[in-house]
């Protein structure tokens, strides 16, 4: 998910499909109507819990929330960045990641412009991260911030997944 904008521009989309309002979508989310505003403008700081409950409400997963406009060429280039290793919680599967590729987790902090100690919190699960901030991650690793959300996935489970939610917006703009 590399657009924040993109990103709320297919919540809506979504939310649309599935005929709810932003008030009754909010709700379901246990959020405030602004903060769903917000999401669906693209706010930056927009964490990666707020979009799992996002895309829980939206009958989606969260990984495809960005890339439904990408071609399947392009997913697929971005899921193949990602190694095949068995599911496991997000913050874990960067610390995988990171330990495959050789690196500290303070050398990738550094890479990723984000402190050591955010980095640490975030692999032993106890953080709640913006978007932006696992997208620096990600550039960090070398990869696409959709890479590390497919992590243990395989390429016909992502395209999948990312079907299923664009047949669903589409059902929206028909």
């Amino acid at each position: 998910m590399s657009d924040l904008v993109e990103v709320g521009k297919n919540i809506a989309r979504l939310r649309k499909a599935k005929g709810l309002s932003q008030e009754e979508a909010a709700f379901a989310a246990d959020r405030s109507f602004s903060c769903w505003q917000q999401i669906e403008h693209g706010y930056q700081n927009t964490t990666a819990d707020t979009l799992r409950c996002v895309a829980r409400v939206l009958g989606v997963a969260p990984l495809v929330l960005g890339v439904l406009s990408w071609s399947d060429a392009e997913i697929l280039a971005a899921v193949r960045q990602a190694p095949q290793m068995p599911p496991a919680p997000f913050g874990k599967n960067i610390a995988l990641f990171r330990k495959g590729k050789g690196l500290s987790q303070k050398e990738l902090a550094k890479r990723a412009h984000v402190s050591a100690a955010r980095l640490r919190d975030l692999e032993h699960g106890c953080a709640n991260v913006t978007v932006a901030f696992l997208e620096r991650v990600a550039a960090g690793l070398g990869v696409s911030a959709l890479a590390l959300g497919a992590l243990g996935l395989s390429e016909d489970q992502v395209l999948e997944m990312v079907h299923q939610a664009r047949e669903m917006a589409e059902m929206q703009a028909a």
